[in-house]
């Protein structure tokens, strides 16, 4: 049975009101009625203040030791990270896409401010990395692993002349960086330095190695700076270099290289999309040029998403030695984050069509994303 408590809790006023009116005539002890009001006073602060410590001790105890999450051991620098830099967005149809867009904004090195265009102030994308920076220093926010965080529909970004978030749900931050919010692009702001974007048809992996590492060796020993369209193909394979762009004389540096992979079936002949990229371990394949993975975006076609493909995200994490330790997964249609190993994500990497990475430099990976540098255990 349902039970309204505010009326009930009303009537009982009205009564207690009541009773006093009538009993208005009869002394009380002038004393014994001050200590009353001063005790139930002072109960409802020690009770309040008790209260508050207690849900805040329920959702951010002091970490102490290690913590198991879905078979990984996280040490006391992984759990502080985490608890620092992670949230996982709830899913709200179909803004899954928007929710990638919002983690990939939350990135430690972009909430820092260290490597954004200090001369743009005023601009949706700069809210935008405001706002998820308020959500992580709630002392009240949700354990990461455990829940998800509402989203203020506000602070979702939406480019300019789009009339609404759904008119771009494929489109987006990650897709388009040439999009501008209150004009000015990701390149002007300094949250991508440099975007490849890759047609894919057929096996053409060594291709995409040998021209991204070219295009970023041409940048950092000459320079250059490129919007073009290359095609590279033979008898079983063709890829196409859609475009690639630069930031105008880099004003960092290059920090944060975007590279768009698009997977399709050659001659409509179905082929596992990326078995041999991702299940080769190549995701790290710039390594050597200083560059790492920290982020991944992935358009998940194989789950009848209403027509759409769904999209999730994950955070990559390192150990000291520029190794990568593990990846935080993050699907909005999922309570809480997932820790899943190296080998587990790039299990799953080549079953999709669609991936975005994020390539951090390797003074930011050292910096934002390896915990056992940035906390003392």
């Amino acid at each position: 049975m349902d039970i309204n408590y505010k009326a009930e809790n009303k009537e009982n006023t009205l009564n207690l009101e009541k009773r006093n009116n009538q009993n208005s005539g009869i002394a009380k002890p002038a004393l014994y009625t001050g200590l009353s009001i001063a005790g139930v006073a002072a109960i409802s602060i020690i009770g309040k203040i008790l209260y508050d410590k207690s849900k805040k001790d329920e959702k951010f105890k002091e970490i102490t030791g290690e913590r198991v999450v879905n078979g990984i051991k996280l040490s006391v620098s992984d759990q502080k990270w985490s608890r620092k830099n992670m949230f996982n967005p709830n899913q709200v149809y179909p803004l899954c896409w928007n929710n990638v867009s919002l983690l990939f904004l939350a990135g430690p090195e972009y909430r820092s401010k260290k490597f954004i265009n200090s001369t743009i102030n005023d601009n949706k994308i700069i809210k935008t990395i405001d706002y998820t920076d308020k959500i992580l220093k709630n002392q009240n926010l949700v354990d990461c692993f455990s829940g998800n965080v509402e989203i203020d529909k506000n602070y979702r970004p939406i480019p300019d002349n789009e009339q609404n978030l759904l008119s771009q749900y494929y489109y987006f931050l990650f897709t388009d960086v040439e999009k501008k919010y209150d004009k000015s692009t990701l390149l002007d702001l300094g949250i991508v330095d440099m975007y490849f974007r890759f047609a894919i048809l057929g096996e053409a992996f060594n291709y995409i190695k040998f021209t991204i590492e070219n295009s970023i060796e041409d940048v950092l020993n000459n320079g250059k700076e490129n919007d073009v369209e290359k095609t590279y193909s033979n008898s079983s394979f063709k890829v196409t270099v859609d475009s690639y762009n630069v930031r105008e004389k880099g004003i960092n540096g290059l920090k944060s290289i975007l590279v768009d992979f698009r997977r399709t079936d050659l001659n409509n002949n179905k082929t596992e999309n990326f078995v041999n990229f991702f299940g080769g371990n190549d995701i790290n394949f710039l390594k050597e040029k200083g560059y790492y993975p920290t982020f991944v975006a992935i358009g998940d076609d194989r789950v009848d998403y209403k027509g759409i493909p769904h999209w999730m995200g994950a955070y990559i994490i390192y150990d000291k030695n520029q190794d990568i330790k593990y990846f935080l997964w993050a699907d909005g249609c999922n309570s809480g984050l997932k820790v899943m190993s190296k080998e587990e994500v790039l299990n799953k990497l080549k079953k999709y069509s669609h991936i975005v990475v994020k390539y951090s430099s390797k003074d930011v990976v050292e910096e934002f994303y390896t915990p056992e540098l940035m906390f003392n255990n």
